[in-house]
């Protein structure tokens, strides 16, 4: 009896180490960043930094930004003007002296999201037997659908987690007021690590 309790235990561990393939989603917050690069022009600061989804602790996602070359930013704009603005109608994103536009939250989430689907893998354990002299226990039966059906939810829960930050911070076209400061996260494809900034389109 100890030695079949023995391996089901290590089964059991087993499977929640093989279930640790989801990864949560941890937070940006943009408005808690160090931002180590600012630029001062026509009285709006501009603040933002790069790879802040790896220093979050985010690498499953950091992974799928090198991978579909893109990179998500936190952004600090602060109005020091005598108007009320708005990013994507009187400002708007800059690489080097190209125009760039910002992903939508949800295209940045399908992007970047961890695939769900794959986790149904764990159900080729459904039919493991575990055998004890001649009497046999269906342990799959609990680990395969208990492993997938885990590993189904967490993925989908930390991608609705990064979809809710994103759409949250998603501050385009919102107005900041004068004397305002505005936190903000975007997703850009193929501009690397090239300095931004903000300008007016004439």
């Amino acid at each position: 009896m100890i030695k079949f309790l023995r391996k089901v235990l290590i089964l059991i561990i087993s499977g929640f180490l093989f279930g640790g393939c989801a990864v949560p989603y941890y937070n940006i917050k943009p408005e808690t960043i160090n931002y180590t690069t600012e630029i001062k022009e026509n009285n709006i600061n501009f603040s933002y930094r790069y790879d802040v989804l790896r220093e979050r602790g985010n690498k499953r996602y950091a992974k799928k930004e090198d991978i579909k070359n893109i990179k998500v930013l936190a952004v600090r704009i602060t109005n020091n003007s005598d108007n009320d603005i708005a990013i994507g109608k009187d400002l708007f994103f800059y690489c080097d002296s190209t125009q760039i536009y910002p992903l939508d939250p949800y295209l940045a989430r399908n992007e970047l999201k961890q695939l769900a689907a794959t986790h149904l893998f764990y159900l080729l354990l459904t039919p493991m037997q575990l055998y004890t002299g001649n009497d046999s226990f269906p342990i799959g039966l609990i680990l395969g659908p208990g492993i997938s059906l885990g590993n189904l939810f967490s993925a989908s829960s930390a991608n609705n987690h990064m979809l809710f930050e994103f759409t949250k911070y998603y501050i385009l076209n919102k107005t900041i007021k004068k004397g305002e400061t505005a936190y903000g996260i975007f997703a850009f494809r193929n501009i690397g690590y090239n300095p931004l900034c903000l300008k007016q389109n004439f």
